[in-house]
């Protein structure tokens, strides 16, 4: 027969929040209960979490779902950082947490003083919306603690429903049930904040958009000019000051430099590299695949791959570089080159991975690739012997093109220093000519063309079927002329070296944004309750908060962080209070 779940109602006192103190003892934690207590009306306090009579792994479940008190609040520091939740009664408690700050990035937790769950434990989470899933917990040794890794993508539906609703069931032998009440609030500011633990974030650059809808420049100026804590590009900088700050704001986060160079050499001699090919035709693919990432800690580890051709990429896991754009921590490995940018540590790194590499135009391709690392202490760049493979790339097969249009009347000319191309402007159409002999790149319809700050890129506006209006840009690639990304925008800015481009529009007041990494195909955007949007592409994380406010007062904040670097790139459109 099933032991009887007891449900006590408490009728003369208020749970205050609770801080989930796991290694506390018994006095420390009464004494941290009682300062929470609070006179007025109680809610169901679950009981009997000692479990002796319960059989190990034994599922047990409630007689009814009654919504608990209790609150989402911080953590205590001596549990790590992030937000919790917790049942009491009397000396026992019972708490789920979501932290980071234990040295194994961001997870699950479950801290208890009573019971036993065993080693392996798996728990079943179910809210009142009805959402369920699984997660398998392991115990860490010598505590009442049992944890499961977070993943971001795996877990976004389990971090999306535990922001709504007002309770949730977690099933681990024992169904506890636990408020949401602050939920929201609290899971935010801890994915936010864990997202790049070990690292001071700085402060962000802030980017104005230009009047006809782009900004050649990047349009950078510095949001907060003498805070010796701001690690952005400030108006007066150059590449070495840049530099300089950043490696300077990292050298407390750093560890010994022989213990960290002695983990660098190990990834050198652990991680592989090949190449699926080494000869294609123009527009194909060549596939990239790494493996032996064995890094545990938070060290600024990558692997760089690099083409002296100009290529673009396609995949997860890196994000890409133009060449002489500046490398994480200033690292300069193939700086002339465009790279791809593995990072071997965090929250999103991987034990292996793979990626491709379309190869763009006919010649000879030559793939590199190193395992780099930056000591922090003492400013030093570890970089492995580089390794290079050549890859012949031939000519594409000729495509049939079919010209509906009348022949370009040509209105204006438009060049770049930096482009190997111009663009011939007509009154609806424009053509991608080479500037050395003329040859016809591509031909497309559009509306006032643009070189992106590079000048590799070149954006025009379209007429949008759904508005009728020049409220559509399309990016094409001026190497081979192709349309690689199109958004439904009022404006479109460039930012630092053509890395990424956002393009935003005012919709019922408020305003929305879309960024994208024009050197690497496709990508993904996870909404979280409509109001904050992790976008990954490429693994650099773009945090979007999104206000619509009365009288069609809004402003919106675009913060792109790197994992490698403190910095941090930045729109920002306020109006008025």
């Amino acid at each position: 027969m099933r032991p009887i779940v007891i449900v006590l109602v408490a009728i003369s006192f208020l749970f205050a929040p609770f801080h989930g103190l796991a290694h506390a003892e018994s006095k420390r934690l009464k004494r941290a209960i009682g300062i929470g207590l609070a006179t007025g009306i109680g809610a169901a306090i679950l009981h009997d979490l000692s479990r002796k009579d319960r059989t190990r792994g034994q599922r047990q479940h409630l007689a009814g779902s009654v919504a608990p008190a209790g609150k989402w609040q911080a953590l205590a520091p001596l549990n790590g950082d992030g937000a919790t939740v917790c049942n009491t009664d009397g000396d026992a408690y019972a708490c789920f947490a979501l932290r980071c700050g234990k040295g194994r990035g961001i997870e699950f937790a479950f801290l208890f003083n009573r019971g036993d769950y065993g080693d392996n434990p798996r728990a079943t989470i179910t809210t009142d919306k009805g959402y369920t899933e699984t997660l398998q917990f392991s115990a860490v040794d010598r505590t009442h603690e049992l944890v499961s890794p977070f993943e971001t993508n795996t877990h976004a539906g389990l971090t999306a429903a535990l922001q709504q609703g007002n309770f949730f069931t977690f099933d681990i032998g024992f169904n506890h049930v636990f408020s949401l009440k602050g939920s929201g609030r609290e899971i935010e500011r801890t994915l936010e904040l864990c997202e790049s633990e070990g690292f001071d974030p700085g402060e962000p650059v802030v980017v104005q958009q230009g009047t006809q809808g782009l900004d050649g420049t990047g349009g950078v100026r510095q949001a907060k000019a003498e805070d010796p804590r701001d690690l952005s590009w400030r108006r007066d900088d150059t590449e070495e000051s840049y530099v300089a700050r950043i490696r300077a704001a990292a050298v407390s986060y750093g560890g010994p430099c022989d213990e960290e160079q002695a983990v660098f050499e190990r990834l050198q001699r652990d991680i592989k590299v090949a190449i699926d090919r080494t000869e294609v035709r123009a527009g194909d693919f060549v596939t990239v695949n790494w493996s032996g990432n064995t890094l545990d800690q938070l060290l600024p580890a990558y692997l760089v791959v690099a083409t002296d051709a100009p290529v673009r990429f396609k995949g997860e896991g890196f994000y890409a570089l133009m060449p002489n754009a500046i490398g994480p921590f200033g690292i300069e490995t193939f700086k002339d080159r465009t790279r791809a940018i593995v990072p071997l540590f965090g929250l999103h790194s991987s034990k292996s991975g793979t990626f491709q590499v379309r190869q763009l135009i006919a010649g000879t391709s030559n793939i590199e690739w190193s395992v780099v690392g930056f000591a922090r202490q003492c400013k030093d760049v570890h970089a492995g012997a580089p390794t290079a493979k050549a890859v012949s790339v031939r000519t594409a097969l000729p495509e049939i093109v079919t010209e509906t249009s009348d022949e370009l009347e040509i209105v204006r000319v438009l060049d770049h220093p930096e482009s190997t191309v111009r663009i011939l402007i007509g009154e609806k159409h424009f053509h991608i000519v080479e500037k050395t002999t003329g040859a016809l790149i591509a031909t497309h319809e559009g509306f006032d063309p643009a070189f992106s700050f590079t000048g590799r890129f070149v954006v025009a506006e379209k007429i949008n079927s759904f508005t009728n209006e020049n409220s559509e840009f399309v990016v094409y690639d001026n190497i081979d002329g192709r349309k690689i990304y199109s958004v439904l925008a009022n404006t479109l800015s460039w930012i630092k070296k053509d890395l990424f481009l956002v393009g935003s529009s005012l919709i019922d007041g408020g305003l929305s944004a879309t960024p994208t990494l024009p050197l690497v195909e496709g990508g993904r955007i996870i909404l979280y309750m409509g109001r904050r949007v992790f976008t990954e592409i490429s693994r650099m994380v773009i945090i979007l908060r999104y206000w619509n406010m009365r009288n069609s007062r809004s402003y919106l904040t675009l913060k792109a962080e790197y994992f490698e670097t403190h910095l941090k790139l930045g729109v920002q459109l306020p109006t008025e209070p």
